[in-house]
């Protein structure tokens, strides 16, 4: 379901998610955090053709970008759904530690 860049594996000031879709029935996506005092996060749409926007299945990229608030843990769940594509889930384990770097580990699609 994703396209993940960024540090998978070690501690970064900030983590990257990025999600492809299309315009006109392609998946959208949302985040929840289990703790929402933990970290935030940004989400934008990225367009590979900025000039595209508007047009039917044009596409484009979400981009999730996650920060730490506050040193613990918490679980993250991010899912997707489109009138067109069968419905995804994925579960990451969320870890900020005292210098507020974040790590995001992948648990498990649904």
């Amino acid at each position: 379901m994703s396209l993940f860049s960024g540090k998978h594996d070690t501690a970064a000031m900030e983590a990257v998610l990025r999600y492809d879709s299309f315009e006109g029935g392609g998946p959208e996506y949302s985040a929840e955090f289990a703790q929402e005092d933990i970290a935030e996060y940004t989400c934008v749409r990225d367009y590979e053709n900025k000039s595209k926007e508007t047009i039917c299945g044009a596409p484009f990229f979400y981009v999730f970008t996650f920060r730490g608030l506050r040193p613990g843990c918490t679980k993250l769940k991010i899912s997707s759904f489109s009138p067109i594509v069968p419905p995804e889930q994925e579960e990451y384990l969320v870890e900020v530690d005292e210098s507020l770097h974040i790590k995001l580990t992948l648990l498990g699609e649904a």
